[in-house]
């Protein structure tokens, strides 16, 4: 564990008595600046030398024999605002002691960063940030001027958690519209997303088998299986809709695409989990960032083939019969005679215009 405050050499630090300096009038700044003056000098004026063309200060200060020890400082003399004069020893103390190097600021305030590498086998950057929230509650109560945040890769994870509720629903959003635009179907595209829950069941199976933290690179992986998982289903879909336009019935159309896009949808799944396996299992070195990316696309499109090869026919198959039943149940509805009074006015006349649709023909329509 390590902080930004580091102690830097010996320094003189002059400490004011703001009780005795108050009683002679003194403030803060005219001891710090007489303290200036009698080390550093004050600019009084400059000169010219006729061979050169810049000017040069005329610093006024103490001469070195009167500043060469810390009881030189404190004779320093100081004139109130009545006139007279009081040395710096009656109204400030003297203590030396180490210093800082250098003052860090954040937001106009004087900070203090706290470092610490986590042990990836032991604990997680969420966990201990956690336990040190849990640990140091009281701090606020205790210090009201202090303020304490907590950064570094849990405030990262923090904000990759918040940045992937509202990426993930634009993300769903953009792949229905462009799914619904191709098959020209509001339906349709629910089928194809219906494999992308079991792409995020095998997220969970690969993080439980190779025991690797949730990390925001695992929510990124998330994102981009979604994508990935959608084009299995999308071929199964688009087969059914071929088997169907050319013939066959529903049932018939679903058990064909799932014989014949078996070997496909395999093959594919296989290769990318083939390639990815490798720096999952940490081959050529674990890694804490690309291998539990690794292995939630790999277990992901696992589960999410199985969810394709049986789930979206399932579906598919019951939004087609309920389709079906709706329409058929609109039609019902249309073509229902409609019930004309017992007797008419004898003004209305016996026969319709030719050109006038009957119920039955706007059914049909």
């Amino acid at each position: 564990v390590e902080d930004s405050l580091k102690l830097g050499a010996p320094e003189v630090q002059l400490r004011v008595n703001t009780e005795r300096a108050s009683i002679h009038g003194l403030a803060f700044d005219d001891i710090a600046r007489a303290l200036r003056s009698a080390n550093d000098g004050i600019v009084a004026s400059s000169y010219r030398e006729p061979s050169r063309n810049d000017d040069a200060d005329i610093r006024v200060m103490l001469a070195e024999r009167y500043r060469g020890g810390i009881g030189d400082l404190l004779d320093i003399e100081l004139t109130t605002k009545d006139g007279y004069n009081v040395k710096l020893r009656d109204v400030a103390e003297v203590e030396v002691q180490r210093g800082y190097r250098a003052y860090h600021r954040y937001d106009a305030k004087r900070t203090v960063s706290v470092f610490a590498q986590v042990d990836g086998e032991l604990a997680t950057s969420i966990s201990v940030n956690q336990q040190l929230q849990a640990h140091f509650a009281d701090l606020a109560e205790r210090f009201p001027q202090l303020e304490v945040r907590y950064g570094g890769e849990f405030s990262e994870s923090t904000e990759a958690f918040s940045d992937l509720f509202a990426v993930f629903p634009a993300a769903m959003v953009a792949i229905y519209m462009i799914l619904a635009a191709l098959f020209r179907s509001y339906l349709q595209p629910l089928v194809v997303i219906a494999a992308v829950p079991f792409g995020f069941a095998g997220i969970v199976a690969g993080v439980a088998v190779f025991d690797y933290s949730i990390t925001f690179f695992l929510m990124y992986a998330a994102v981009g299986l979604t994508g990935v998982v959608v084009n299995d289903s999308l071929v199964m879909v688009d087969f059914i809709n071929r088997a169907r336009a050319s013939g066959l019935g529903l049932e018939e159309a679903v058990r064909q695409s799932g014989v014949r896009r078996f070997r496909p949808i395999l093959l594919t799944t296989l290769t990318t989990v083939c390639a990815l396996l490798p720096m999952a299992f940490g081959m050529q070195g674990a890694s804490k960032s690309y291998g539990p990316f690794a292995a939630a696309i790999s277990f992901g499109l696992i589960i999410a083939m199985i969810g394709t090869l049986f789930a979206v026919p399932l579906v598919y198959t019951a939004l087609a019969q309920l389709r079906e039943r709706a329409i058929g149940w609109r039609r019902a509805l249309s073509t229902q005679p409609a019930t004309q009074p017992a007797t008419q006015p004898a003004t209305q006349p016996t026969t319709q215009p030719a050109t006038q649709p009957t119920l039955a023909d706007e059914g049909a329509d």
